[in-house]
Order: C-alpha cells, then sequence, then structure tokens
C-alpha cells in the first residue's frame, strides 16, 4: 500500500515545479494510485463477502429442491433420511462457521494487543483486522441461520434430531422458512452488488481523474518552460 500523503505536512517551493520532496506529477500519481489501492482493496472486500454468501443461497437452493423433490403427494409429508446427504453438508456447513468465530476470536486478541502497545501507529492495521473480524462473525451467523432455516439446527445451534417423516403442515413450515430466508440472502446479494459496481464507478472516475491531472500539469510545465525561456 503506498504510504498516506498528507498534503499540509509539504511545503511549497515558490517558483518551482515541486510541494516539498516532490514533483506536482510525482505528488499527483502517488496521492491517486493511494486512492485506486483503496477502491481495489474495497472492491475485493465487497466480491469476497458476495462469493462467500452466495455458497449458502446455493444451499438453500439445493434444500428447497430436495424438499420439492421429496413431498409424497397424496400426503405432503417429506421423509428426512431422503434428506440426509444435503443435511450432511449443512453440518459441514456448521463446522465452517466455528472456524470463523474462532478466528474472528483470534484477530481480536490481536487487535487488543495492538491497541496496547500503539493503537495510533497501529490505527490502519486495527481497523483492516476489525473489519475483517467483523465480516467473519457476520458470515458465521448467516450460516446458522441459513441451517435453522432448513431444520438443520435449533435455535441454540444445536443438531435437529427431530421427526423422521414432516408431515404436511411441518413440510409447509420448513419450505416457508427455506423461501423467505433465501429471498432475504438475494437482498443482501443484490446490494453488495450494487456496491460493487459503485466502487468500480468510482476506480473508472479515478482513472479518468489521473489522466486529467495529468494533462493539466503537462500544460502547466509547458507554460513555465516558455516563459522561462522567453525571459
Amino acid at each position: 500500500m503506498t504510504s498516506s500523503v498528507d498534503i499540509n505536512s509539504l511545503g511549497s517551493v515558490g517558483g518551482s515545479d515541486r510541494i516539498g520532496d516532490h514533483s506536482l506529477q510525482t505528488l499527483a500519481h502517488m496521492l491517486l494510485l493511494e486512492k485506486l489501492e483503496k477502491v481495489d482493496g474495497d472492491v475485493r472486500d465487497e466480491v469476497h463477502v458476495l462469493t462467500d454468501r452466495q455458497k449458502r443461497v446455493e444451499f438453500l437452493d439445493r434444500f428447497l429442491r430436495e424438499m420439492n423433490t421429496n413431498v409424497e403427494n397424496s400426503t405432503g409429508s417429506v421423509d428426512r433420511h431422503n434428506l440426509e446427504g444435503v443435511i450432511q453438508d449443512g453440518l459441514k456447513m456448521r463446522e465452517e462457521a466455528d472456524q470463523y468465530r474462532l478466528q474472528a476470536d483470534n484477530i481480536e486478541a490481536e487487535v487488543m494487543n495492538l491497541r496496547e502497545d500503539d493503537e495510533f501507529g497501529h490505527a490502519p492495521l486495527i481497523a483492516r483486522k476489525e473489519k475483517e473480524a467483523k465480516w467473519l462473525r457476520e458470515s458465521a451467523d448467516e450460516i446458522y441461520t441459513t441451517l435453522r432455516a432448513c431444520d438443520i439446527l435449533t435455535k441454540d445451534g444445536d443438531f435437529v434430531d427431530g421427526p423422521a417423516i414432516y408431515l404436511k403442515e411441518s413440510t409447509t413450515r420448513v419450505l416457508e422458512n427455506l423461501r423467505s430466508y433465501n429471498k432475504i440472502l438475494q437482498t443482501r446479494n443484490n446490494t453488495q452488488s450494487q456496491m460493487v459496481q459503485r466502487l468500480n464507478n468510482e476506480r473508472h472516475e479515478t482513472l479518468m481523474l489521473a489522466k486529467d491531472i495529468q494533462r493539466t500539469i503537462h500544460e502547466i510545465m509547458k507554460r513555465i518552460a516558455s516563459h522561462i525561456s522567453g525571459r
């Protein structure tokens, strides 16, 4: 990451194209590169969140298909044993969620140590780690909520050792839960996609700004050179 540039700390040199130790072109390049790196980092983060959540959307879709496939037409019931494969995959997701929470615990412990060492000096690193820990916890919570919607986990996060057969009422309840939470995740994904698009637009605008600034600086330098040579 390019070091942050504090314009207020740079002293201008009268009559020259330099600000402190930097030429105008170099300074503009540093500032714009810093901006682009930040936007690129934000895009990567948002795409990562989007991709991770999409796995849960796909799991809900799969569970919904399995439920619909196994509904007994005459009674509206579902034999839960026929869902064993997708249920086991759901339990693997719970293990992933538990790992996320453990990672978040470790990162938060690191943040605490960084604060004790030098909170101001470590501020950028602390911010990144806090963002990562927050994402890990939110993802873990989404996984658990997904598995509750599928009736794989209880509200307390335990495995549902329920009836072998879902009667019609239970089947209807589970299907409604699946559709409802799937809609919630899809809405979050749409919001995330809009964020990625906004950041990509911001990146494009920054690149256009960089070209305009470089062009303007070039014209200024030409005029200064012409003025000096004309003396």
